[in-house]
């Protein structure tokens, strides 16, 4: 299993649709200093829920949103494939109210929580381990 594309939307410095896409074999990000590099890997960290909001670089989730769109919602989405063509998607929203934020997972386009996520990508990928 790998991850087959990243889209961000509206996350950190990537204010427009944008997607990165992973081939197979090695894949580099490069460019320079403040082109977001980084952004690409917390966006990773924030659709799968691994990672705090400080080690994103933010004090709190409503600020990984772009700050110079005028939106109130960043979403990112990861999509994993394996060698027999089987796709997983995973996508973390969060969207910005008057009273606070909402965070929502969902998985293969459906509303999920953040532990069917990891136990499906934990299927895919005890299986991958079982075939070698």
């Amino acid at each position: 299993m790998r991850i087959k594309e990243i889209e961000l939307d509206n996350f950190k410095s990537f204010g427009k649709h944008t997607l990165v896409p992973l081939l197979g074999g090695f894949t580099t990000i490069s460019g320079p200093n403040g082109s977001g590099k980084s952004n690409v890997i917390d966006s990773l960290l924030f659709a799968l829920g691994l990672s705090s909001t400080r080690s994103m670089r933010a004090e709190r989730l409503p600020d990984l949103l772009n700050n110079l769109s005028g939106r109130n919602e960043a979403k990112v989405t990861v999509r994993f494939t394996n060698d027999a063509g089987e796709e997983i998607e995973v996508m973390r929203r969060i969207k910005v109210k008057e009273n606070g934020y909402v965070s929502s997972y969902f998985l293969n386009g459906r509303g999920s929580s953040l532990t069917d996520i990891h136990e499906e990508l934990m299927k895919y990928t005890s299986a991958l381990l079982a075939s070698t």
